[in-house]
């Protein structure tokens, strides 16, 4: 990211299945290394939309990546659809 941003809200949704996510904060010389989990625990997104505003670690700093990792696949989901809102600092 070009400048620090604070994150509002995650959001998902899957066709069918769920899919458990989070985002992480991974450094930009570094985005293949593991970052800090923007999520306490991970967000379990099913064909409803779900939604969080919890967070450990809402604010992401300049010259970072926002990555979305998946931990968890369960009955076959073909799709998936992020939202992530957040806020410039």
């Amino acid at each position: 990211l070009p400048f620090a941003i604070t994150i509002t809200e995650i959001s998902c949704h899957t066709n069918t299945g769920t899919v458990d996510i989070n985002v992480e904060e991974r450094g930009q010389t570094t985005p293949n290394s593991a970052g800090t989990d923007a999520l306490s625990s991970e967000l379990v997104c099913d064909s409803n939309q779900e939604e969080t505003a919890s967070f450990s670690n809402a604010g992401f700093a300049l010259d970072t990546w926002p990555t979305l990792t998946v931990s968890a696949v369960a009955s076959s989901p073909t799709k998936l659809s992020v939202t992530v809102r957040g806020t410039i600092d």
